[in-house]
């Protein structure tokens, strides 16, 4: 997969990169992360869930929640597991007390949307009033039970303190995800399936580094909620990579290995292989699997570039 070349060939095919951009994205200096985090209520103590109930805050896929812009200062609450393609909605737009949230796609409809006022404890709360009703995000008969229904209800007048604050939420810590792009085909890796795709906004594309140590990295996936791995911990080339749980299996690690075209490209090595990630077949296709690989040699360029990967 990694072919050999010439010094010269090599020094020409590096220059040729750094002046014309072969096969580079053109979008690489745009950097962008995106912000994921539990949605935490004062009363229960519990989080928001996807499918628009309270849970234990674990910190768990089903509970990553994005902050999307909306429209006059309201914001959408976009959720990971839907690959960030489904918002939390008050159901069928209605106006009444106790309708309950549940997971649509995002559309920008009034009943989608949401604005954050301060809540009246301080200590970082606030309310989230939805746009098309002016009620507030609540939990249903202020329940402080797992399994909860989120509803909208009646917000409180200005200046009075719901004294119960089970319409009081914070957020709690968050965590930045960034998109991992190939070099060779400008797409982006997947965390389910495992493969490269178009390098869009959702949740899918979406990558969280947690380090483990000697410099090593673990890819958590915002929307399934895993690991990046190799397919049962395989020594073979070839060997497609999965997403399973992040238990620091040494097959589920990573080094980020600078890559010599420069560009803030890098390799990604695996742990316990010590061979890269790359695409199967150097294919250019969306929906090719990702799979590891014998990397090049350190004095070796990997002239087509399907094992170099960039973070934005």
């Amino acid at each position: 997969m990694f072919r050999k070349f010439g010094r010269v060939a090599v020094l020409g095919l590096v220059f040729a990169m750094s002046c014309v951009g072969l096969f580079r994205p053109t979008s690489a200096s745009a950097a962008t992360s995106y912000t994921y985090q539990q949605v935490n209520n004062y009363h229960s103590n519990l989080c928001m869930f996807y499918s628009g109930f309270q849970t234990a805050c674990t910190g768990n896929s089903g509970q990553q929640v994005r902050e999307m812009p909306g429209n006059s200062g309201y914001i959408m609450l976009s959720i990971a597991p839907a690959g960030g393609s489904q918002c939390l909605t008050v159901q069928g737009g209605s106006y009444a007390n106790n309708a309950p949230l549940t997971p649509t796609p995002c559309n920008y409809a009034s009943s989608q949307q949401f604005r954050k006022e301060p809540a009246p404890i301080g200590g970082g709360y606030y309310q989230l009033v939805a746009m098309h009703s002016g009620k507030c995000v609540t939990v249903r008969s202020e329940s402080m039970v797992e399994g909860a229904q989120l509803v909208q209800y009646t917000c409180p007048s200005p200046g009075q303190v719901d004294w119960i604050g089970a319409g009081y939420w914070r957020n709690l810590a968050s965590a930045t995800y960034q998109r991992v792009r190939n070099w060779h085909s400008g797409l982006c890796l997947n965390g389910y399936p495992q493969v490269q795709n178009p390098c869009g906004d959702n949740a899918y594309l979406q990558w969280r580094e947690i380090p483990t140590d000697a410099g090593f990295v673990q890819l958590y996936n915002a929307s399934f909620g895993g690991c990046l791995a190799v397919l049962n911990a395989s020594f073979t080339d070839n060997q497609p990579l999965t997403v399973g749980p992040c238990n620091g299996a040494y097959s589920a690690q990573f080094r980020k290995q600078a890559a010599p075209i420069g560009g803030g490209y890098y390799q990604l090595v695996v742990r316990h292989s010590a061979k890269c990630v790359t695409v199967l077949s150097e294919s250019m296709l969306a929906g090719a699997q990702l799979v590891q690989y014998t990397c090049p040699s350190a004095s070796q360029v990997d002239r087509i570039g399907a094992g170099y990967w960039q973070t934005f």
